[in-house]
């Protein structure tokens, strides 16, 4: 059995997974090519060990270099493809979860990898406008430094910024760093120096306005691929 969930960011996917995962003893695979990436995974949502509550989640590029990139999208599907069917040999049935619009077109596009297990698909969308914006707010405030304690993404921007030269173009295409760098930018700083001046609100507004517009694409895709794989998805 193959468990597809799906569904826009801070929709609570990962809390779907990890739930499933304690009830069936499967693995989850993460469709998400910038958790892979080393030193963002604040930005990313990665989830930490806790969250995990003791599960598997198997990544398609653990702890890859962040001057790297995200990996290619065919190297991502292949990784996909093999690592699946090796949990399927192993346990019987695996679990993949993510919102990468590519990835889920890919998916929703080539529907011959079907035919390696029955398939279940849970779709999740919001319900409630409001209540999934408070949500995002809720985590991006985390994220940039509202919660005492935690990395910020303001902090491995500073930690990344020097190490490669591929790096600030790498944080430019990810969504939310990339609207940090910018706003740095339009205030006439150098990205690492939003870690050293308190401008939390700023760098929270402009990340939750990123990820909201990306919400919005991520849910138009979320709806395509539904009606490539009626049949087996279920909308929750």
């Amino acid at each position: 059995m193959i468990t597809l969930i799906i569904g826009p960011t801070s929709v609570g996917k990962t809390g779907e997974s990890v739930k499933l995962a304690k009830e069936s003893g499967a693995p989850v695979i993460s469709m998400d090519r910038i958790q892979c990436l080393r030193g963002v995974y604040v930005g990313s949502g990665r989830p930490t060990g806790d969250e995990l509550e003791g599960t598997r989640r198997i990544y398609l590029d653990d702890d890859r270099p962040l001057f790297k990139g995200e990996l290619d999208i065919e190297v991502a599907m292949h990784r996909l493809m093999t690592i699946a069917g090796t949990a399927l040999s192993e346990c019987g049935q695996v679990i993949v979860e993510g919102g990468s619009i590519s990835m889920i077109e890919r998916l929703a596009a080539d529907t011959s990898w079907m035919a390696a297990a029955p398939i279940k698909a849970v779709c999740l969308l919001p319900r409630d406008t409001q209540e999934y914006g408070r949500r995002i707010q809720k985590r991006v405030a985390a994220m940039v430094g509202y919660h005492r304690g935690l990395d910020t993404m303001q902090q491995e921007i500073a930690r990344a910024w020097y190490t490669h030269s591929a790096v600030p173009g790498v944080l430019r295409r990810i969504c939310g760093y990339r609207e940090i760098i910018g706003m740095a930018a339009r205030r006439g700083l150098i990205a690492p120096q939003v870690a050293e001046i308190q401008l939390r609100a700023e760098c929270m507004a402009a990340v939750v306005g990123a990820h909201l517009a990306y919400a919005s694409l991520q849910q138009q895709a979320m709806r395509r691929a539904m009606r490539s794989l009626r049949g087996c998805i279920i909308e929750v």
